[in-house]
């Protein structure tokens, strides 16, 4: 988080080291998710495609629903950045499905967010509404604030997109004085 990846990526490394070695399955699959986790913030997308694919695999194995969940949710990421869209909404709707299956209310608030950047970015903007109004909705009856902050700032490129400037104004307003309030100033940034 503090953006040091090579010693976390050291430190993962022995970690994977250690859970190979006492047969940890499930251990070992969060860890390649992790060092898969730096490759995509670095931008090496065929290296964390890899990685997630390994954790993937385990996860499958081992049956560990959410873990599977949350890497199909990243593999999308990866298919984002890298413009294929019609791959990212395969992935986010099998993770989609898993969230919904497993109750994870938080995780299908996410998934819906970015099932919405998908719709925005093919200039889809009635789709991207719906979606982003399904994820503002889970993340207000969670009291998810800087998941709902996210969403309300998703909703705001909705109407700069379409050129309602009121509209987005007021909306980048809540956003605003959500992270404010949650102090987050990165986001408020």
């Amino acid at each position: 988080n503090e953006g040091n990846y090579a010693a976390a990526r050291e430190k993962f490394g022995k970690s994977l080291a250690m859970r190979q070695a006492i047969g940890d399955r499930a251990g070992e699959a969060a860890t390649w998710h992790q060092l898969a986790s730096i490759d995509l913030r670095e931008g090496n997308y065929a290296a964390a495609r890899e990685k997630f694919g390994k954790s993937l695999t385990m996860r499958q194995a081992i049956g560990d629903r959410a873990g599977e969940a949350a890497t199909w949710h990243q593999l999308a990421t990866i298919d984002v950045n890298e413009g294929n869209y019609a791959a990212a909404r395969e992935k986010f709707g099998k993770s989609l499905a898993m969230l919904q299956a497993i109750g994870d209310r938080a995780g299908e608030a996410a998934t819906w967010h970015n099932l919405a950047s998908v719709d925005l970015n093919e200039g889809n903007y009635a789709a991207a509404r719906e979606k982003i109004g399904k994820s503002l909705t889970m993340r207000q009856a969670i009291g998810d604030r800087a998941g709902e902050a996210a969403t309300w700032h998703q909703l705001a490129s909705i109407d700069l997109n379409e050129g309602n400037y009121a509209a987005a104004r007021e909306k980048l307003g809540k956003a605003l004085a959500m992270r404010q309030a949650i102090g987050d100033r990165a986001g408020e940034a």
